[in-house]
């Protein structure tokens, strides 16, 4: 794949340790980008050290469809990271399941979506990003779905595309 000014590389690490890197289509002029870049810089945050985990972790928000809140993570009880770690091995750190309060996002089967510690800490950088837009543009919500559907606009298309998040009826507050 030929790689320019327009796409960025992301490497994940698989389940099975192996490193993946793909490349991810920015906006056409850019300019989105740009300002991206600039709200993590004013967020806190160098870009060498986070692009990555910024980058997958608002895809992982859009996917999700809502912002989860803190008080819908819960770490797994001592019974749950011992079924963890029969079925998926072991690993280092903290893991949490995510339970949203909405019924819209609850999940219908009995599989409860987890994130490792270090997801966690990804998570919340871009959520940190995600309120450095909002305080920026001055950008009230009455709900995280409307700031999702707002980011829209504002984000490079790599972190919305294919996601179920829509741009048609944002409520502001």
């Amino acid at each position: 794949m030929k790689f320019d000014t327009k796409t960025i590389r992301v490497t994940q690490t698989g389940p099975d340790g192996e490193s993946v890197t793909r490349y991810v289509a920015l906006d056409e002029d850019q300019s989105l980008t740009v300002v991206f870049m600039e709200k993590c810089k004013r967020a806190g945050f160098g870009m060498s050290e986070t692009w990555n985990e910024i980058c997958l972790a608002l895809q992982t928000i859009f996917k999700l469809g809502f912002i989860p809140a803190d008080d819908e993570l819960y770490e797994l009880t001592s019974e749950q990271y011992q079924k963890f770690y029969a079925e998926m091995g072991k690993i280092d750190g903290k893991i949490y399941m995510l339970l949203p309060k909405n019924t819209k996002y609850q999940s219908t089967s009995k599989e409860v979506g987890v994130i490792t510690e270090q997801q966690l800490d990804w998570l919340d950088k871009a959520k940190k990003v995600i309120r450095q837009y909002c305080h920026d543009e001055k950008k009230k919500f009455k709900n995280s779905e409307d700031r999702l559907a707002w980011l829209i606009g504002v984000l490079p298309v790599a972190f919305s595309g294919g996601t179920k998040v829509r741009r048609d009826s944002i409520r502001l507050v």
